[in-house]
């Protein structure tokens, strides 16, 4: 992963929309307290961070300035022609493990572990022995049904959850570096999702970092009151 090291631009407009981000939301929006609310609900804190980062990400790519996925290291995978879809960003974050963005979810593999897909508006991880996609898929409706795998994979599934996590993290840290808090401020002040709870832009990363945290020392809640993820056996079955 590479870092473009540049400045980032304030305009009075974005300075007043940061401003709202630090605390003076609209009633509608409700900042997420990381630590209370991943402890009350672990499953919902993980679905409204995994829907917010997805956000982050298109701004990331929409930058008038630039394209800072590309600037920090993802290469940009446009549709073919006769696809109108957003691209898809492929990192490479190792020789081992890669994360894949795309549109409706992120896919993160390991060639030690498989694979796990996560939807948007999900925390069903689908788990894959393939530590690559099979095939890129632009649409959705396109995505090859998840594979139940008979093994278990308990342990491979919490592992890919744990790391792509602290991947996201160390993302987000290189962003705040390289652009500053305000940049995610202004990108989280536009996010407006219909429950109207956000996580402050300037804690993404913290966040993310719990988020490894529960899947390595709580995994059971994490999931609870969600279908079982691909690929996990629970104690009954």
């Amino acid at each position: 992963m590479t870092i473009a090291t540049r400045s980032w631009s304030m305009t009075p407009r974005l300075s007043r929309v940061s401003e709202q981000a630090r605390g003076t939301l609209g009633s509608r929006r409700r900042v997420v307290e990381i630590d209370r609310d991943s402890e009350d609900s672990p499953n919902r804190f993980a679905v409204d961070l995994i829907n917010q980062q997805l956000w982050c990400w298109g701004c990331d790519a929409r930058d008038p300035v630039g394209n800072r996925l590309v600037k920090h290291g993802f290469r940009r995978l446009p549709p073919p022609v006769g696809i109108e879809a957003p691209s898809i960003y492929w990192l490479d974050n190792s020789s081992r493990s890669r994360l894949v963005l795309h549109a409706y979810g992120v896919f993160f593999g390991n060639d030690q572990l498989g694979s796990i897909f996560l939807r948007r508006h999900s925390l069903r991880p689908e788990y894959h022995i393939l530590s690559r996609p099979s095939a890129l898929n632009w649409l959705e409706s396109a995505a090859p049904e998840p594979a139940h795998e008979k093994a278990t994979n308990r342990a491979a599934t919490i592992a890919l959850t744990s790391r792509m996590s602290r991947v996201i993290a160390d993302y987000e840290q290189l962003i705040a570096d390289d652009f500053g808090t305000e940049c995610r401020l202004c990108d989280v002040a536009r996010w407006h999702p219909r429950d109207g709870r956000v996580f402050r832009g300037d804690q993404l990363a913290s966040a993310w970092l719990r988020l490894a945290h529960i899947a390595e020392n709580q995994p059971d809640r994490l999931w609870t009151g969600v279908p079982t993820p691909i690929g996990i056996k629970t104690k009954a079955s």
